[in-house]
Order: structure tokens, then sequence, then C-alpha cells
């Protein structure tokens, strides 16, 4: 397991949303429980029409127990959802000195309805963030969302996941971690590739000269 540094960027905000929303924090503190919280830093972002950042990361991570309950007690925020600003939220999240160097950087967007905001604002956003070297899962949970949100944030299909709202958390959990997993494993294998292919191309490049 490498180190990751996760946030969890949660909307809930549809008719269905106190179920969403259970579902969420469930899955959430499903995936606590089941790694090493010193492995894995979570910060928690909720948001809709105004953004809270409940939990930031911290080099003094909490105890597990402590940790799911905070999860455990988040509140929904009201729509109407507001995209853009969680994004720029974890921009700022992402620039905290309590961020590690050599962590895989991961941001789950969870949201139950559609965003307000204008494409080329959330493109921007996810410009920035893919500078820096954050990795955005989608997470489309019910009827009432737009898929084309989560085809804008995300730069592979393998990294949006469809769940419906009685979703089990262990399974919506699994599938998160698994498209984490994706990512960490292509990025691995594009490191290992260069490093094998670097002393061909320094020997050519030392010929034509």
């Amino acid at each position: 397991m490498p180190l990751i540094d996760l946030t969890f960027a949660i909307s809930a905000t549809s008719i269905s949303a106190d179920a969403t929303f259970t579902l969420m924090r469930l899955t959430i503190n499903e995936i606590i429980s089941k790694y090493d919280i010193f492995r894995i830093h979570y910060s928690v972002i909720v948001f809709g029409s105004v953004v809270t950042t409940p939990i930031i990361f911290n080099n003094n991570e909490p105890d597990k127990a402590s940790l799911i309950r905070i999860v455990a007690r988040l509140e929904k925020q009201r729509g109407p959802v507001s995209l853009v600003s969680a994004l720029e939220d974890a921009k700022r999240v992402y620039r905290s000195q309590k961020v590690r160097p050599d962590a895989r950087r991961f941001l789950v967007v969870i949201m139950d309805n559609q965003s307000v905001d204008n494409v080329d604002a959330v493109n921007t956003a996810v410009t920035d963030l893919d500078g820096q070297d954050v990795v955005i899962i989608g997470v489309n949970i019910g009827n009432s969302t737009n898929p084309n949100d989560f085809e804008i944030i995300t730069k592979d299909p393998r990294h949006i996941i469809t769940a419906g709202v009685n979703k089990s958390p262990p399974e919506l959990a699994k599938e998160i971690i698994d498209a984490i997993f994706i990512s960490v494993r292509s990025k691995s294998s594009l490191f290992f590739r260069f490093i094998v292919n670097a002393p061909l191309f320094t020997f050519i490049l030392h010929l034509s000269f």
C-alpha cells in the first residue's frame, strides 16, 4: 500500500439526500476501518451551495475510532450544488503543508445531484488540480446527477463509478479503492518503463553527439 493523501468531496441534495448521505458516510468509514490510517491520510469536504471542510490532513492522524465517529456525525449541505466551489477547496487542501510530498493524491467526488456550475469554470479547476498531481475519481449516486459532470472531472472512464441509492457501502468502498489502484498501478507501470528505457535513450543521445 503506497502512501495516499485521500480527500472525499461529498454532496447529497437530491430528494433521496438522507439515504445517499448515509451511504456516503458509511462508505468512507468502510475505507477508514479497512486500511491503515498511517498509510492513508484523510480530508473530507462537504458541499452544496456552500462548502465546509470538517476533516483536514494532519500529520498526527486521530485513531480510527475517533475518525469514524467524526465522519458519522457529518451533516449534509443544502443545494444547489457548486462543484467548482468544492474543487477550489480541494486545491486549497492540497496546498497545505500537511500534505505529504511522497504521497499519492486522490480526490473522490461523490454527488447525488447535478452541478449548477459553468463547464469552463469546472474545467479550469480540474486543470489546476491536475497540476497539483491530484487524480480525481467521480462517484455518481442515484438518478438525479448529470453524467457530464463526472466526464469533465475525470481523465479516465475507469475513474467513474455509478451506484444506486441502495448500494452496499462495502461494495462501493471496494469500487473506489479499485479505481484508486488502477491509477496507482498505471503510474507505477509508466515509471518502470521510463527506468527500463532510460539507459537506451542515454546511449542513443550520447551517440548523436
